[in-house]
């Protein structure tokens, strides 16, 4: 369903659903003793998509039922949302938003990593090895402010903030903050720099807290204008 609006924006909605079966042979991901078991999922969901001159934003909701075949007591919902926000705040400042949701059960959410870097790049991956089927949330959210103030000459000012939640205490709950920066200027048409600076705050449910800071720099040469 797609709506297009005098005021200058266009809006799209797209419901779906859809139904899956999966097999596997080792339901916990344990070295012996695997247990096979089937898992169908009901899937409603939907992609909403409003675009206007100076600012948009895409939202996807993905809810599914879990039936296991053998095991019932892990049957639940599952729910995995996104949202993408851009705005131009002037004709050379553009903010970007960003939030990602998951709550599961499955401890293979992330099957191929690389297929989520092509998608969102900015998206962290969570790699904890799991063998249990209890109940686990994660939420990453991200903001970026980008100004270009000359021809090639851009700075990027952001902030991360990551968080993960388990049902259970054998894994560690994780919160995480994450300020960051980076420019790049050109102080020929030839020669330039960027640097770069990023601050985590990590706090642990169970370990120790940490800080981590990197600073990285780069010195640039156009050759040519390709």
């Amino acid at each position: 369903l797609t709506t297009s609006i005098t005021f200058g924006y266009e809006a799209t909605f797209k419901p779906r659903i859809s139904v899956g079966t999966e097999y596997t042979d080792n339901l916990f991901l344990e070295d012996s003793g695997e247990e096979s078991e089937w898992i169908t999922t009901i899937s409603p969901s939907f992609k909403a998509d409003i675009r206007g001159k100076k600012a948009g934003a895409k939202i996807s909701y993905d809810p599914s039922y879990a039936f296991y075949d053998e095991n019932d007591d892990f049957d639940r919902w599952r729910h995995t949302a996104r949202l993408n926000g851009w705005a131009e705040l002037s004709k050379n400042t553009r903010l970007k938003v960003s939030d990602y949701f998951l709550l599961t059960e499955d401890p293979l959410s992330v099957a191929d990593i690389a297929e989520v870097r092509v998608e969102d790049p900015d998206e962290i991956i969570d790699t904890t090895l799991r063998k249990t089927r209890d109940k686990y949330y994660r939420n990453t959210a991200n903001m970026t402010f980008s100004h270009q103030f000359g021809e090639f000459d851009n700075v990027n000012i952001g902030y991360r903030y990551y968080l993960m939640k388990n049902d259970v205490r054998t894994y560690n709950d994780k919160e995480t903050h994450k300020p960051y920066m980076d420019l790049t200027y050109w102080f020929t048409h030839k020669w330039g720099a960027n640097i770069g600076r990023s601050y985590t705050r990590a706090d642990y449910d169970e370990e120790d807290d940490y800080d981590f800071i990197v600073a990285s720099g780069r010195l640039l040469r156009r050759f040519t204008q390709r």
